[in-house]
């Protein structure tokens, strides 16, 4: 760094000076007294240099002396520019070194900030997804339903009946002296759901349930029923009768 002390004045012949009332004089010869168009030139002039030759007017009665105007650069510096600088580029150092590493803690911070929204939204993103899957599931599986069920309209109309096997058989034995009596007199009857006679006599229509009803029915029609039961003929004894 430069040197910020003020500026100093020395004369042309490098003699000792002497300060007076503020202004450096030379002890040498008096030189040629300034003119009035060098004054004017002084006050002139917008800005100086530092090989220009400065002319000061003085007061009535003393003479002006030629001195230049030379600023002290940082070729000479004064020891205690030396330490101001070494201070100042210390104190320099130190604040970069704070600023580098606030800067870098910053940095470091944001970096972990945008990793963990990054994580936060992955996250969202895999529930979203998720969701998206298990709706696109449902609507499948209810597409299918649906389907089924439209196919379900167009199949046939099925009635499922009670089992008509061995205890409907069971049952209908029990009308075996009905049975044959109506048989005898050549009465036509049918079965019913799900173990009923029906039939039709002198223009009544009967729908016998049970043993008992068909032989008050028969008694009151005036038919004549058997009342011993003979065992049933087994199919050997109904073959040999027939080839007898």
């Amino acid at each position: 760094m430069g040197s910020t002390t003020s500026p100093h004045y020395r004369n042309s012949t490098n003699k000792p000076t002497i300060f007076t009332s503020g202004h450096e004089m030379s002890q040498s010869k008096p030189k040629k007294s300034a003119t009035k168009a060098d004054k004017n030139n002084f006050f002139g002039q917008k800005g100086l240099t530092a090989s220009d030759t400065l002319r000061l007017p003085m007061q009535d009665g003393a003479e002006n002396y030629s001195m230049e105007y030379t600023p002290q650069t940082a070729e000479t510096p004064s020891p205690q520019d030396g330490l101001t600088r070494d201070y100042f580029e210390k104190a320099m150092e130190v604040m970069a070194n704070k600023l580098i590493h606030t800067w870098q803690s910053t940095a470091d911070q944001i970096k972990q900030e945008v990793r963990d929204l990054s994580s936060r939204t992955s996250r969202v993103e895999q529930q979203c997804q998720n969701i998206t899957s298990q709706q696109s599931t449902t609507k499948g599986v209810l597409n299918n339903l649906q389907k089924q069920m439209e196919a379900m309209e167009n199949y046939p109309t099925v009635r499922i009946m009670a089992d008509l096997s061995a205890a409907t058989l069971r049952r209908r034995r029990e009308f075996q002296q009905v049975t044959a009596a109506l048989q005898k007199q050549g009465i036509r009857f049918r079965w019913g759901y799900p173990t009923k006679i029906i039939l039709t006599h002198q223009g009544e229509t009967k729908f016998l349930s049970t043993p008992e009803e068909g032989l008050q029915a028969l008694t009151a029609w005036g038919i004549p029923t058997s009342t011993e039961k003979g065992p049933k003929p087994t199919t050997r004894q109904s073959r040999r009768t027939q080839e007898a």
